[in-house]
């Protein structure tokens, strides 16, 4: 043993045992066949940090909340960068693909000041250089030989310069920023100090940084309107953030280090951005629908807390301005979350919400004139549903769990009686996989074969031919439907052949066509690429594009078609370990012919936004930065302490932009699109003139209008061995 001379005799050290399959070592470990072996005899070595606090009741280091290579006690395991096995009560963790166990050192192998693992502390020779050579020289029997060796030959001198290097070309507001340093370093923790974006002059604190080796990771989260792809950026790290190296009481700590960063090109543009007033929340995350273009021209969100659902209009002339907020009154124990939200007729809303504790789920008919709920119904008995509406009536498919007939799908209509009562009748057909567009609700024809899972058709059936149907031979009991198999596929508006080893994801229609987004989950290893693929087709299910979605630990969410044809694809996106990074989305826009990305836009959404009538996007949600307290965030005291967080919208730029003129159809005979056949008109509400401090940041004029998808369309992967029946229905 060497000791650390400088904080103790027993501070720092290395601990060698031998082990041996025999008392209480007497335990296996698995292949990578999965096959049984004895534990191996050889050299386990452990690394030490036993260093006591200040005042010597405790040791300043743990297992508990230490990292790698700085904690209390860690086994320097010659396969430590390989992912482990847990091993269980049965097994000993070992490599993943391993053969040999390689937990310790067998005969001719060491650990040495050059290698990895090495003999340094915190892996770094700068810092925590040891000169220790620990060989097994004999090792297999009841006992075994070791050498250990000191030499300085190897020691670095150390230099009072650092050098960061970007492995990236381009950061967006949400990234982890990684750079190469030019010697391995550690972070000061005594210092406490924090990194620095400066983005057009503007200064945001990123307090989450983190370094292993020569590698520094800082993670970058703010809100897009505060990064744009023309911003100058400079990432800081002030002096004596990190631990060059130490020499006797000697701490050399870095000095400043400033590095120029490029912005991401394909970043939207944003136009306009802020808080909405009067929409505080008390939860991490805003309860809240995706932005709804509703018949009237308006768009709207519904957004849920405690005894009420609160119904917000965005200003049509500025989307940074709620024009009105129309509160609902609810009773039994409230509403905590709002499920899914669809526009009806007449200014009213089909609103689904769930409460909080002991889960209820309820679907509320809204009279926005009246301010008050209309009808009201329990849906907690059924399972992974999609919406349609035909009229005031609510189409619902949900999985069906009765044993007459067996599995797939229950169809539902909910209607509403003149005393507010809701009235209820229920079909069946045997296909369990099923997403719901605007107009239609889509079943998919699968196929499986062991792993592989192949979708070979999807049919599109209007909401409206499935609520006739329903209402002609639907019965009154959800657990006994109508037994005879509806078969979608003899009537469907159009019938899409697939033919390939995917399963359906999400979907939106627009007055042109579809768009589609398939993954290739559940895939034997062979047939799986492990991408997500989008793919555009005409109303005569001609396949017009398709291209395949990145790989960025991403999950998708919803699909949007703008009026001009842009695809809009919603993800869910893993990045960063800070707490507060959950909830992050990336929406990347295709081009409407080529699916060619154009540009992205990143937020801290729930849902899917919204199409603007002028082909600019518009997402609510909360405010990133605010909730990461970036310092000299221009957004950051605009969250009333006393009433909570406020929701946040930004609007980019227009992006679906028509390519010509000549491309845009001119001719009154043309039946209109979705967007254009709603006549714009106001909300009942009378207008809130109460100003949103969010406005500061820009207003645009606008007019919205209706696109071809009103929120977040929801996929259910249920796939089942189940034979492919079409939908008997009577023709229209």
């Amino acid at each position: 043993m060497v000791s650390n001379q400088d904080t103790g005799m027993f501070s720092s050290l290395y601990l060698v045992e031998y082990d041996r399959y025999a008392g209480n070592q007497s335990v296996r470990y698995l292949d990578a066949a999965l096959a049984e072996h004895e534990l191996p005899s050889g050299f386990r070595v452990f690394r030490v940090r036993g260093e006591l606090t200040d005042d010597g009741s405790d040791y300043a280091n743990s297992n508990l909340y230490g990292t790698v290579h700085s904690q209390l006690i860690e086994l320097v395991d010659p396969d430590m960068d390989k992912a482990h096995t847990t091993g269980g009560i049965d097994y000993a963790p070992s490599a993943v693909g391993e053969d040999a166990y390689g937990c310790m050192l067998f005969e001719e192998s060491a650990i040495t000041p050059q290698g990895y693992p090495s003999t340094n502390f915190f892996e770094n020779a700068s810092i925590g250089f040891t000169g220790l050579t620990i060989a097994a020289k004999d090792t297999g029997g009841e006992t075994g030989t070791i050498s250990v060796s000191y030499s300085d030959d190897s020691k670095p001198e150390i230099s009072g310069e650092l050098a960061l290097t970007p492995t990236f070309e381009s950061f967006s507001n949400a990234s982890v920023l990684t750079l190469r340093a030019s010697t391995p370093i550690l972070k000061a923790t005594e210092e406490m100090q924090q990194a620095q974006l400066v983005i057009d002059g503007s200064t945001y604190m990123l307090p989450f940084t983190t370094v292993k080796g020569d590698t520094v990771s800082t993670e970058c989260f703010l809100d897009p309107e505060a990064l744009s792809p023309s911003s100058r950026c400079e990432l800081v790290y002030p002096a004596g953030m990190f631990v060059l190296g130490k020499t006797g009481d000697e701490t050399l700590l870095s000095p400043e280090v400033r590095i120029p960063l490029q912005a991401d090109s394909s970043m939207a543009k944003i136009a306009s951005a802020g808080l909405y007033a009067n929409t505080a929340y008390e939860s991490t995350t805003p309860s809240v629908s995706g932005v709804l273009s509703c018949p009237d021209g308006n768009l709207r969100f519904v957004q849920a807390g405690g005894d009420k659902l609160t119904v917000h209009t965005i200003d049509q002339n500025n989307p940074g301005h709620l024009s009105s907020s129309t509160s609902i009154p609810v009773s039994e124990g409230g509403m905590d979350e709002v499920v899914k939200a669809l526009p009806l007729e007449n200014n009213h809303m089909f609103v689904v919400t769930r409460s909080a504790g002991y889960p209820s789920t309820t679907g509320l008919w809204i009279d926005l004139e009246a301010k008050a709920i209309a009808s009201k119904i329990n849906l907690s008995g059924m399972d992974f549903w999609a919406f349609g509406a035909r009229g005031s009536e609510i189409v619902v498919a949900s999985r069906h769990y009765g044993d007459n007939p067996v599995g797939g799908t229950t169809l539902s209509l909910l209607s509403q009686n003149e005393d507010g009562s809701v009235s209820a009748k229920h079909a069946w057909t045997s296909s369990a996989e099923f997403i719901a567009t605007q107009n239609h609700l889509l079943f998919s024809q699968i196929s499986r074969e062991g792993y592989a899972v192949e979708t070979e058709s999807i049919a599109a059936f209007s909401f409206d031919d499935l609520a006739r149907h329903i209402a002609s031979v639907g019965t009154e009991d959800f657990e006994n439907p109508f037994p005879e198999d509806m078969r979608p596929e003899e009537y469907a508006d159009t019938v899409f052949y697939i033919n390939m080893q995917r399963v359906l994801l999400s979907a939106a229609e627009s007055s042109d066509g579809y768009a589609m987004v398939f993954s290739d989950i559940l895939q034997d290893e062979e047939s799986s690429s492990g991408s997500e693929l989008l793919i555009s087709f005409g109303n005569d299910a001609t396949k017009r594009a398709e291209v395949q979605l990145p790989l960025d630990n991403s999950s998708n969410s919803g699909v949007s078609i703008g009026r001009n044809g842009c695809v809009a694809v919603r993800s869910s996106i893993s990045i960063g370990t800070a707490q507060g990074t959950q909830g992050l989305a990336k929406t990347v826009f295709y081009d409407s012919e080529t699916l060619e990305a154009k540009q992205s836009l990143i937020a801290a959404t729930t849902a899917i936004g919204s199409w603007t009538s002028d082909g600019s996007w518009i997402d609510i949600g909360r405010s990133i930065t605010n909730t990461m307290n970036g310092a000299g965030s221009p957004l950051g005291n605009e969250s009333n302490p006393i009433e909570g967080p406020l929701i946040h919208y930004v609007l980019t730029e227009p992006i679906d932009t028509p390519k010509t003129d000549s491309e845009i159809p001119q001719d009154p005979s043309t039946p209109p699109s979705v967007d254009e056949g709603q006549s714009q008109g106001t909300d009942p509400d009378t207008n809130d003139e109460r100003s949103d401090e969010a406005a500061k940041h820009g207003s645009l004029e606008k007019q919205f209008a209706q696109t071809g998808d009103i929120g977040a369309s929801l996929a259910i992967l249920a796939v089942s061995q189940e034979s492919w029946h079409c939908m008997r229905c009577e023709p229209r």
